[in-house]
């Protein structure tokens, strides 16, 4: 039960109309839009290095020294899929690194392969992508590139519309260098 005499009212009550009610509310509306926006840019990456396969880096390694063009068409965010390159140590291996962010329609829609094979200064015949998600080997597919796999057995992907699937990356080098 209240007490009447528990109750104080405010000494000053802010006004609920006007201009000054309003810029007060649009200095609240800022502080929150500025706060949403940092806490968007912080949250914990994984650990990268644990999670990448073993070949990968010896694998990069020698499409570069054989001067093969490569690229990293991925749908997740600019300064996710740069933090995963640098941690795994195979950023200098990459030529050109492509965000979905970055793109109006996302994998299996081709647009990211075809904007790399322009960076990249190639035709979709000189192009192979390796992928291991359905949508992105179907991105692949739909740009008119060869599309090749590793192999999952972890998370039960369809994969079945890859023109190659390999158990590792060293199957993709050995099959790059029967191509050529």
């Amino acid at each position: 039960m209240i007490n009447k005499k528990e109750v104080v009212p405010p000494k000053h009550k802010p006004p609920t109309d006007g201009p000054e009610s309003k810029n007060r509310l649009k200095r609240k509306l800022q502080t929150v839009e500025a706060e949403l926006a940092y806490k968007a840019t912080q949250f914990d990456f994984p650990p990268f290095k644990e999670l990448i396969y073993p070949e990968v880096k010896k694998v990069l390694k020698k499409l570069k020294e054989d001067n093969y063009l490569t690229a990293c068409c991925s749908s997740s965010r600019p300064e996710y899929i740069q933090k995963a390159l640098k941690d795994c140590g195979i950023d200098d291996y990459i030529d050109e690194v492509l965000s979905g962010h970055d793109f109006l329609r996302s994998k299996p829609d081709p647009e990211i392969y075809l904007t790399a094979m322009k960076k990249l200064g190639l035709s979709n015949s000189e192009c192979m992508v390796v992928e291991d998600s359905p949508y992105g080997i179907q991105a692949g597919k739909n740009a008119g590139m060869i599309v090749s796999c590793r192999k999952d057995h972890i998370f039960g992907l369809d994969q079945s519309c890859a023109d190659f699937a390999f158990d590792d990356l060293n199957g993709l080098y050995d099959l790059l260098n029967q191509r050529s």
